[in-house]
């Protein structure tokens, strides 16, 4: 959409958060293959706890992208 029509891009911060966040959540899902390999060799490395907050992190993200989403604030 954005080679389509750059002149988005220029416009709408929201855009740029939101591309942000996305990033971030795909930042996470390669950060968790990496703990699954650590895992793997070392399930004793983090406890449960680590894993319960670091769980909420892309549910927070996704809820932050589909209000920039349907509100489109700035």
């Amino acid at each position: 959409m954005l080679l389509i029509a750059p002149e988005m891009f220029k416009s709408g911060g929201w855009l740029h958060v939101k591309l942000t966040l996305v990033i971030l959540l795909l930042a996470y899902h390669f950060y968790c293959k990496k703990c699954m390999h650590e895992l793997e060799k070392d399930p004793t490395r983090r406890n449960a706890r680590f894993y319960r907050v670091f769980n909420e992190i892309p549910t927070i993200l996704m809820i932050l992208i589909v209000i920039l989403v349907v509100v489109k604030p700035f």
